[in-house]
This record gives structure tokens, C-alpha cells and sequence, in this order.
């Protein structure tokens, strides 16, 4: 289970309203350094609150797990091997199975792919910067670009299957 303190998000300048709305869930009214579940803020503050809380953690695992988990559900409309690609290395590269140098080689191809796309590139060089930036460590842009990517129109049942996957991340982390 991950856990998390007040004070470790309080570092990265929350909004002020999601943060009364944490304060008031736990009880608290300041920052202090108590672990609590990070699945308190899903359930506190919701799926947003909780992909922007995901940068507080100091190990990006997390993070990169739910961007791949977010290109995953859009890989079957890349045009581009180059992004499939990309998806696989930066799934096996956040288990510790595919080392720096091929994720790089693999980012490179994935960026390359997304340029030659152009203007009009649609969901699925989304999802493939989306898992480059993960791999980078910009989780917070990835994951947002993934999630636009992977709701395709379905606001709402996209937003239950993203918090659905981003609890059985940090539950089972």
C-alpha cells in the first residue's frame, strides 16, 4: 500500500480548496507528517486531485503505472509501430524489465512518431507522449494527456475505469 503525509504534498503547493477538503477527511488542520493511504485522497478529493497528488510521491512507480495502464486502453488505434512500440518498452521499463538505454531509444521513436504525425495526430500519439513523458518522469502531464486520450468522449465511465486502475496501482504497489 502507498501512503503518503500532509506535509510531502504541502511541498508541491496544492490548490487551496482540494487541500481544505483533505484537512477536513482527516481531521486535520494543518500539515503534519502522519502516513495515511493514498487512496484517502481518491477517496477524499476524487481521480483528479489524486493523479495531481501522484507527483508528491518520491517514487515515480506509481505514476509510471498508471500512464502505461492509460496507453494500454488506447494502443489498438496507434497507426504507428513506433508508439505499440513505445508502449511495450515503457510497460517493461516501469517493471525494472527493459533498461534506461532502451527506453530512451524506445522515447526517441515514440517522439519521432508523433512528429512525422503532425498536426494531425489523434489518441493514439497522445498516448504515446503520454507514455514517454511518464517514462521521463513528467507524470502529471502524462497522465492527464493519457487521460484525455483513453476517455475518448465517455467522460464519466472513463473517469470510473481511471480511478478504478489508479486504486489497484497504489493498493497493490
Amino acid at each position: 500500500m502507498i501512503t503518503i503525509t500532509l506535509n510531502k504534498m504541502l511541498e508541491h503547493r496544492p490548490c487551496k480548496g482540494g487541500w481544505r477538503k483533505l484537512l477536513k477527511h482527516l481531521g486535520k488542520t494543518k500539515a503534519d507528517d502522519e502516513l495515511f493511504p493514498f487512496r484517502t485522497i481518491v477517496e477524499s478529493n476524487g481521480l483528479y486531485d489524486a493523479i495531481w497528488a501522484l507527483r508528491c510521491l518520491e517514487d515515480p512507480g506509481p505514476s509510471r503505472l498508471l500512464a502505461i495502464a492509460y496507453a494500454h486502453e488506447v494502443v489498438h488505434l496507434m497507426r504507428d509501430d513506433r508508439s505499440v512500440e513505445l508502449v511495450k518498452i515503457a510497460h517493461l521499463y516501469a517493471y525494472g524489465e527493459a533498461d534506461a538505454v532502451t527506453m530512451a531509444a524506445a522515447r526517441a521513436a515514440g517522439y519521432a512518431a508523433w512528429d512525422a504525425a503532425g498536426a494531425a495526430a489523434g489518441a493514439a500519439e497522445d498516448a504515446a507522449r503520454a507514455a514517454a513523458w511518464a517514462a521521463e518522469g513528467a507524470v502529471e502531464d502524462a497522465a492527464e494527456a493519457a487521460a484525455w486520450a483513453a476517455a475518448g468522449g465517455v467522460e464519466d465511465a472513463a473517469r470510473v475505469a481511471q480511478r478504478d486502475w489508479l486504486l489497484a496501482i497504489v493498493d497493490n504497489y
